[in-house]
């Protein structure tokens, strides 16, 4: 009877140790070539974050609406207005799909053993955003019932003359590590910590006139919202985000559609001012192809290869009117390393 008794302890307690993981480095989460597709579903508000400790999270009916946003993770010495942010050591390229048009951002990010901050970001519409002193995105290592907190401030300014508006944003985030367990999403079961983010924020806005910002209003506002990370190597990421409003509803957020993490052969993604223009008669036009890029490969957002051709000069037109309409991933790639850009064909 005492051995049928230590073997049920070990049964039950076996969940327990495979569920609940340490997120130990960065280099558990993110490593410069990898691609993360994030997605929206219009249904968003129907799913529960639930509740705390050991749990399992059925996400699999998320169905992604066209909405994608584009993760490129990049190494420093490749990101444009990297000296603008000279702590940084790392990357991301945001490709924002903003009602069919593609915003471009880039984000800085300090790392090392023992933490990995946001620094800022840089787009046009604002050029570059400072957090002051940066955000704290986590500790390491950090695992279940860990706490860390994370306050700044970031400005923002949007200079069109005598229009020019400046946004304050101070930002107080409390932030518990307050479950773990299996998640299910439409790409996969992957074991998680969540982080849930008990985050106040005081918003300040400034119109300049002449050479001097004047105050206009203040807005104070609780924004709390979870996330789910995870360390599993076919991912390395954070893989849903819920926000949700004072009542614990979800309100918004996203979740990982595809996590295209590069072959140790592909170990940097090298940016350019790579573009892309989309013409009347069914062609994409490539331009200002960066040298060695000598070949482009169309991906749907399953990783299925569409389309493949060799390019031997700077611009490329690309025929695609034999691809069924949607979203898909270009891919130009030479031996050292590849760009990725989310394209439409309508």
């Amino acid at each position: 009877m005492k051995k049928l008794f230590l073997i049920l302890i070990f049964i039950t307690s076996f969940p327990f140790l495979n569920a609940q993981i340490t997120i130990n480095s960065v280099s558990d989460l993110i490593s410069a070539g990898d691609t993360i597709i994030q997605s929206h579903d219009d249904n968003i508000t129907s799913f529960s974050p639930g509740g705390t400790g050991e749990q399992t999270w059925d996400f699999s009916n998320l169905i992604a609406n066209g909405d994608n946003d584009s993760l490129i993770f990049i190494d420093i010495s490749q990101a444009p207005f990297y000296s603008l942010f000279p702590d940084a050591n790392f990357a991301v390229i945001i490709l924002d799909d903003n009602n069919g048009i593609t915003d471009t951002m880039f984000q800085y990010i300090k790392t090392s053993d023992t933490y990995l901050h946001i620094l800022g970001m840089y787009a046009t519409q604002y050029n570059d955003v400072h957090s002051f002193p940066y955000q704290n995105m986590m500790p390491f290592p950090v695992t279940y019932n860990d706490e860390f907190f994370s306050d700044y401030y970031s400005v923002a300014k949007f200079l069109n003359g005598n229009d020019s508006i400046m946004y304050k944003l101070y930002v107080n985030d409390t932030v518990n590590v307050d479950a773990y367990g299996t998640v299910s999403i439409p790409s996969g079961n992957f074991q998680c910590l969540r982080f849930y983010h008990n985050c106040f924020h005081t918003d300040s806005v400034f119109i300049k006139t002449a050479d001097t910002w004047n105050f206009q209003a203040v807005s104070p506002y609780n924004q709390d919202y979870y996330e789910w990370w995870t360390n599993d190597p076919a991912v390395k990421m954070k893989i849903l985000e819920f926000k949700v409003n004072e009542s614990g509803e979800v309100t918004d957020g996203n979740f990982l559609s595809q996590a295209l993490i590069h072959e140790s052969s592909v170990s940097e993604l090298n940016h350019s001012y790579f573009k892309i223009s989309y013409l009347e008669n069914g062609n994409i036009y490539l331009k200002n192809i960066p040298k060695d890029f000598n070949n482009v490969t169309i991906y749907d957002l399953s990783g299925k290869q569409i389309l493949n051709h060799s390019i031997y000069t700077d611009c490329y037109n690309l025929n695609v009117q034999n691809i069924p309409k949607g979203i898909y991933i270009l891919s130009i790639s030479s031996s050292y390393a590849k760009i990725g850009k989310k394209i439409i064909v309508k």
